[in-house]
């Protein structure tokens, strides 16, 4: 349909509405518009609806009246001719460099299409002659289909996609890529921190791209309501995360604990999630060998035997080798790694201090080597350790501060994970923990003084606490109350909260009031505390609504000895959690129906809650499930959870698959246990085949049950060892006892170990748990050196 008399420009050079336009009217060439409805009407419906281009519609959009949709401009040229997605590309590139003209700016932002994969923290990788730029050529993976079409989805509504897999998977290049031919003219801002993307919820722009590489950076209390603003504005977050950092989030917390995850958990439930697998599958090494030829880096990595092929490209290699084989002249350089190594295994992530390396470096060395040490050593030590490798990476990695000026090192990732494995069973030297100590980042001392608890050290863990209080970091005092009421060390934990509790600070209060109420001693808080009657009375209520959000375990309840309806209401209305909590559970008491519908229709979850349970009593589920499902799809958590609860008592499975296909983890496991408990094992094993985690562990259970041990087995190592997939501590659990119901000790423990190293904190529970079991306290001692958590508490009970 084109009029080659008059070729349409390159749309690439489409900046205005005006220039768009004219390019699509030359596209069209001599075509009727009463031609071009023809055939948009001829083409497949969507969404059982006839596609149009009435005269309208094509008057606007060819004489550049206003701004077309998208979907507008994709329906003229699929019918000019441009069939394929890859013809459309650029025009709708063009589309959406116009539509955006306009659009303000976010501050620090760029264009997808002009952002640079480095700065967004893509590995550079190996050299090899005649290969050029810092990239290697991209290798589709199996995973962009499902990553590309995300995008496209938030990208009409908002949304946030995150990728999990270990380091130099090719999660964040694999990000790039997608984000690039999804979003190219969309702004793109990488934050510096938190607080950055709360400014940026503030005043939110559409059509930006918020990059967030390495999550557990941006974990924050206000993370999540930040995050959720700007999806709700239209803005597409994106995101890469370590397993390490994942699990732990997701674990349902220990009964009686506070639930220090509660924030980053309600972050990471926004996001869809694609887990990014270690090693390429055969479809993606065909691919591999495929592009080897246009890039000699890729049959570099393809022919490397000790590594993957993405960590092959980011010369993970050659870096392990730069520190295990170093030679004997470069002994202080193999130190400042190790020490660097060593202060990241046991927590820190904050880069470390030049002062930190030179005082933990010499417990690395021999007395011989400190005495012979030249006077500029720990210069010639970090010239080894900074020396790029293929001029791509480098063991340790200069943090800036200023032009020309270093704040510190950081340890490359695959080196740190390479070591971690390693060096899993070795003490730390007393001398590092006292480096760590004195010359730690303030960022650090939760994670340094955890890892201390882990490691049996409690001493260091005090002193790591002790120093952020002296710096005045109020994080610090809330972890170090905590860790001494954990301890039953009340007068202690009083002295520590004094200072803030005496500030006016209302987290300090409300924190002591829940350790307190849960050991029934609720009446001593303001005593104890040092606060009058009111600020008491304060802390109730935010401990009553505490419990009203969680419906937990904390007795910290303060009904009311009698029930003011009429005031009640009145508060209720006006938006008072504790009063709509109150006259719920009042009119639920009486079976008071009529009054519990009218509220539930009228927008009172906790109306709609009470009075889906009576009705559920009373055998109504069908209008039970009716009260629940508006704000269950309305996105209220609460009232999900217990609407799945009821479809599994009441056996509605395709109901529940519908919940289960959305992503729901409670349906999914409702689903799969009344799949099995019914005996559908066709049913159960295809969903286990798409990937249903839960449905896989069902699977299972029930070839143990048949007796094939061996089936079970096979079927469950995959999802634990090669596909890795996140959240399955029962399968890992269910694993290990069948391993070694079948095998020795010795091949159980080797194959847990690998599951802990990998990330899988699920794994740890099994492996101390078997350790215990069989009397291996030699072995225990290793699991505390590695800080594995569980560790240290059984060897204190075995001393017991």
């Amino acid at each position: 349909m084109h009029d080659h008399a008059g070729e349409p420009p390159d749309p690439g050079e489409i900046t205005t509405l005006k220039q768009l336009a004219a390019g699509l009217s030359r596209l069209r060439g001599a075509t009727t518009y009463a031609a071009l409805d023809k055939a948009a009407r001829s083409l497949r419906r969507v969404d059982g609806r006839e596609q149009v281009l009435p005269s309208s519609t094509l008057c606007d959009l060819l004489q550049g009246r206003s701004t077309p949709s998208r979907n507008t401009v994709d329906l003229f040229l699929t019918v000019c001719g441009l069939a394929t997605e890859e013809q459309r590309r650029p025009w709708l590139a063009a589309w959406e460099r116009v539509t955006t003209t306009y659009q303000p700016r976010p501050p620090g932002a760029v264009r997808v299409r002009t952002a640079r994969a480095r700065l967004l923290g893509v590995h550079a990788a190996i050299r090899v002659a005649d290969a050029e730029g810092d990239l290697p050529a991209y290798v589709p993976r199996d995973l962009d289909a499902d990553l590309r079409s995300q995008l496209a989805v938030a990208a009409s509504r908002g949304g946030f996609v995150l990728l999990t897999g270990r380091s130099s998977v090719g999660k964040t290049r694999a990000l790039y890529e997608a984000v690039t031919a999804v979003l190219p003219e969309w702004w793109l801002v990488h934050p510096s921190g938190p607080a950055a993307i709360e400014g940026m919820s503030a005043e939110p722009v559409p059509r930006t791209v918020l990059w967030l590489d390495e999550l557990q950076r941006y974990f924050d209390q206000k993370a999540a309501s930040a995050v959720r603003d700007l999806i709700g504005a239209g803005v597409v977050v994106v995101a890469t995360l370590w397993p390490d950092y994942y699990e732990p989030q997701i674990a349902k917390k220990k009964s009686r604990e506070p639930d220090r995850y509660a924030n980053d958990r309600e972050l990471l439930r926004l996001a869809h999630i694609i887990d990014v697998p270690a090693d390429f599958s055969p479809a993606e090494r065909r691919r591999t060998a495929a592009l080897a030829s246009v890039d000699r880096r890729l049959g570099v990595a393809l022919d490397s035997s000790d590594a993957g092929i993405t960590q092959v490209l980011a010369a993970g290699p050659e870096l392990v080798r730069w520190w295990e084989q170093a030679p004997a002249a470069q002994c202080y350089g193999q130190a400042v790694i190790t020490a660097a190594l060593d202060a990241r295994r046991v927590g820190g992530q904050a880069s470390l201090s030049r002062q930190y390396l030179a005082d933990a470096t010499p417990a690395y060395l021999t007395p011989s080597q400190q005495a012979t040490a030249p006077e500029d050593w720990l210069d010639q030590a970090l010239d080894y350790a900074t020396t790029p490798l293929h001029g791509a990476a480098s063991a340790l990695l200069a943090s800036p501060a200023g032009m020309g000026k270093i704040a510190g090192y950081v340890v490359a990732d695959y080196l740190h994970q390479h070591a971690r494995r390693e060096r899993r069973g070795v003490h730390l030297p007393d001398r590092v923990w006292k480096a760590q100590i004195d010359h730690h980042h303030p960022d650090d001392v939760k994670r340094f003084a955890d890892s201390a608890v882990r490691r049996g050290r409690e001493a260091d863990a005090e002193a790591f606490y002790q120093k952020g209080i002296a710096v005045g970091d109020k994080q610090a005092y809330y972890d170090f109350v905590r860790y001494l009421v954990d301890r039953e060390r009340f007068d202690e934990a009083m002295v520590v909260l004094r200072p803030i509790t005496e500030q006016g600070d209302m987290l300090a209060l409300v924190q002591m009031g829940i350790f307190l109420s849960v050991r029934n001693r609720i009446d001593e808080f303001g005593q104890l505390a040092g606060v009058d009657d009111q600020t008491v009375r304060k802390t109730a209520r935010s401990l009553y609504e505490l419990f009203i959000e969680t419906e937990s375990e904390y007795d910290v309840s303060v009904p009311p000895r009698e029930i003011p309806v009429a005031e009640l209401t009145v508060a209720a209305d006006r938006g008072d959690t504790i009063a709509a909590y109150q006259l719920a559970s009042f009119y639920a008491s009486q079976g008071r129906l009529p009054e519990l519908t009218e509220r539930a229709d009228r927008g009172d979850r906790f109306s709609a809650y009470r009075l889906s349970d009576l009705l559920s009593k009373q055998g109504k589920a069908d209008e039970a499930v009716a009260a629940l499902r508006p704000y269950a799809d309305g996105g209220d958590d609460q009232a999900l959870d217990r609407l799945v609860k009821l479809l599994a008592d009441h056996h509605c499975i395709e109901e529940l698959e519908r919940y289960a296909s959305l992503g729901d983890r409670h349906a999914c496991d409702r689903l799969a246990q009344l799949l099995a408990d019914r005996n559908r094992i066709d049913d159960l094993d295809r969903r286990a085949r798409s990937g249903d985690k839960a449905a896989l562990l069902r699977s299972a259970e029930w070839l143990v049950g048949q007796g094939d041990i061996d089936g079970a087995v096979t079927l469950l190592r995959p999802c634990v060892t090669e596909s890795g997939w996140l959240g399955i501590g029962e399968h890992i659990r269910l694993l290990s006892r069948l391993l070694a119901a079948r095998g020795t000790t010795d091949e159980v423990v080797a194959e847990l170990r690998l599951l802990v190293d990998a990330g899988h904190a699920s794994a740890a529970g099994a492996l101390i748990g078997l350790l215990v079991a069989h009397g291996r306290f030699d072995d225990l001692d290793e699991e505390v050196a590695a800080g594995t958590p569980g560790a240290a508490d059984a060897v204190r009970a075995g001393e017991e």
